[in-house]
Parts: C-alpha cells; structure tokens; sequence
C-alpha cells in the first residue's frame, strides 16, 4: 500500500513500511502477510464481515 502522509511543511511524503516509529504506534503488518498469496480474504470485526480484496492494480479494498 502506498499511503502518503503530510510532513511538516504539508506537503506529501511516501509512508515506510519498516518498523514502528519511536512515537509507539502500531507496527505495521504486511499485505502479503494477511493475503496469504489470495486476492481476498474476510475478516470479522464486532460480529461482522468484512471482505480485503487486492485489485489488479495492486490496491487494497476494505467492504462489508
């Protein structure tokens, strides 16, 4: 996934995907690691269904 974050000055600057920030905040878990080599998988979030699919463009879309 290519997110762009603001740096100080606003302008757009490409996330990392390497470990967590000094900050403390989540560390980030690879697409590769939660697709398993699949287009899609379901995840269940207080008791609901949610479908993360790679296009084929290779974005990631989260639906109910």
């Amino acid at each position: 996934m290519s997110a762009k974050s603001p740096d100080a000055r606003g302008a757009a600057t490409p996330a990392t995907s390497g470990p967590p920030r000094e900050s403390g905040g989540p560390a980030p878990i690879p697409s590769a690691t939660l697709l398993q080599g699949r287009d899609a998988v379901m995840i269940e979030h207080n008791g609901r269904l949610y479908q993360l699919r790679q296009t084929r463009q290779g974005k990631l879309i989260l639906t109910k």
